[in-house]
């Protein structure tokens, strides 16, 4: 019998939504993901429903998801959660067992149980939770999410605890009433896919409804797409305005969205694919930057609640939307032109 378990984990190139964060930690231990991560993790959406806007992720990726789409390098498991309380009457050594056999655990748990959560105590709320590890003797498992402070770290909690946080949970989304159990696989090497790349910066650019990519697997969801994201954003800060509400997530999303953008164009610049010499990653930089100032404006406005920071958020929106049309117009030329000279 093991007395404590501890599986690799990397920073996760984005946390602003839980669901990226732990799948990409586990992914980031092997630098052999980057190749299909940098092919992917272009289009963003908008979810044209904005009811309970405020507790759900209505401006994300647009992206595979674990559950459903295969992605190289990670084994996908799920049971539900009433069949487990059912079947398995010792919870914690379910979940012990499962880290011994490399399983990371992602469930969704209550956080007025998780003393490290901001709702520990104050109000029953049902949200993501992430296992990597054990100790038997200090009866404590390893976790990793945002604290009180809603900064993202590594934190433990007690077997106690946390076995009060899942049994007394109460999921109110259909995802959330599994237990997902991750592991790393070994799959072929995935190689960087330019043609992916040019197809997905088309859509991006064009707007155009990526979902019919996944199809096959789930109806059209009801979201706006790439660049006229940028649209919907404006509007969100008319409605911040209106409910003296202020959301960073949408402004930490676009801020990913740009640093990963910036990232691959690095990326294909060391590859070849695009000229060093167009300059388009130091111009590139330019939109990151851009994109991280909002999101320092955001916070700031969390605290003024200065009307003045909106407007500037919004002057930036649309200064980076034109430029950032631009630069991306030639990237894919860059690679439509790289296409045509290996055919």
């Amino acid at each position: 019998m093991n007395l404590s378990r501890r599986l690799p984990l990397a920073d996760s190139p984005i946390i602003g939504y839980l669901h990226h964060a732990y799948i990409l930690s586990i992914l980031a231990a092997d630098d052999r993901y980057l190749p299909w991560f940098r092919s992917n993790y272009i289009q963003l959406r908008f979810d044209r429903d904005l009811r309970d806007w405020k507790h759900r992720d209505y401006f994300n990726f647009y992206n595979y998801d674990f559950v459903v789409d295969q992605i190289p390098g990670l084994e996908t498991n799920r049971i539900p959660r009433d069949l487990l309380t059912v079947t398995v009457p010792d919870a914690l050594r379910f979940f012990i067992d499962s880290l011994d056999l490399g399983c990371y655990l992602y469930l969704f748990t209550d956080q007025y149980y998780n003393p490290e959560h901001p709702y520990y105590r104050q109000t029953h709320f049902v949200h993501d939770m992430f296992l990597y590890g054990y100790d038997r003797e200090t009866e404590l498992f390893l976790a990793r999410g945002f604290d009180r402070q809603n900064i993202y770290r590594d934190y433990t909690i007690s077997f106690a605890d946390f076995a009060d946080s899942h049994l007394r949970a109460e999921p109110e989304y259909p995802w959330q009433k599994y237990v997902y159990m991750l592991r790393r696989s070994e799959d072929r090497p995935y190689p960087f896919n330019a043609a992916l790349v040019a197809g997905l910066l088309e859509e991006y650019l064009e707007s155009v409804d990526s979902s019919y990519r996944l199809a096959m697997s789930r109806p059209s969801p009801n979201f706006v797409y790439g660049m006229e994201t940028y649209g919907c954003l404006q509007s969100m800060l008319n409605r911040m305005r209106e409910e003296e509400h202020a959301d960073i997530r949408p402004f930490h999303v676009l801020w990913e969205h740009k640093k990963c953008m910036l990232d691959r164009i690095a990326y294909m610049e060391e590859l070849g694919y695009l000229p060093k010499e167009d300059g388009l990653g130091a111009a590139y930089a330019k939109v990151e930057e851009s994109a991280q100032s909002m999101r320092y404006q955001m916070m700031k406005y969390g605290f003024t609640r200065q009307e003045s920071d909106l407007a500037k958020i919004g002057r930036r929106l649309g200064e980076m939307a034109d430029t950032e049309r631009i630069l991306l117009g030639k990237v894919l030329g860059r690679l439509r032109e790289k296409a045509e000279t290996r055919t």
